[in-house]
């Protein structure tokens, strides 16, 4: 009998590995380390600059820390543009029967992008010859530290509404 549910489970777990949400582990996988990796600033811990920086490959740094940064940069742009060309017509058609999960992974990716915006507001604007009052800056960063707080909640909370398929 147990021999019996063992070989159950084996071929259940080896059909749906070979229709692919194997593959869907690992680019999810690969985005969440991409993203826990840089928000703990790994892109600037190994060089002198980040890799994610344009000065990394324009400056004097060594060919081969170029060649692998920019496997990185690569990799991690390949895995960001191939999740969305395949989950992209899942989103609109659940966006289209009314389902919230779309939206929540829509939020969570608008966070990622304005709370990089504006990560160090003050020392970017520095940069151009803007100078900003420490309030400002200060509200920025609080604006920042909230938005990347709820990045995670947003992402959760599709998965969550994916799997359970509630409706708003």
């Amino acid at each position: 009998m147990e021999t019996r549910r063992r070989r159950a489970g084996n071929g259940i777990g080896m059909s749906l590995c070979r229709r692919g949400p194997h593959l869907f582990c690992l680019r999810a996988g690969t985005g969440l380390g991409a993203s826990v990796s840089c928000e703990l600033d790994f892109d600037k811990a190994f060089t002198r600059s980040g890799i994610l920086s344009l000065r990394f490959y324009s400056g004097d740094s060594p060919l081969l820390t170029k060649l692998v940064g920019g496997t990185c940069a690569l990799f991690a742009a390949y895995v960001l543009l191939r999740t969305i060309w395949r989950g992209g017509p899942a989103a609109l058609r659940a966006v289209r029967s009314g389902q919230v999960w779309p939206w929540f992974a829509l939020l969570a990716g608008v966070l990622v992008v304005v709370t990089k915006l504006i990560d160090g507001l003050g020392r970017k604007l520095s940069d151009v010859g803007l100078r900003i009052s420490e309030n400002v800056d200060q509200v920025s960063a609080m604006i920042e530290e909230t938005g990347e707080a709820f990045i995670p909640v947003c992402a959760i909370l599709a998965i969550v509404a994916r799997w359970k398929g509630r409706y708003s």
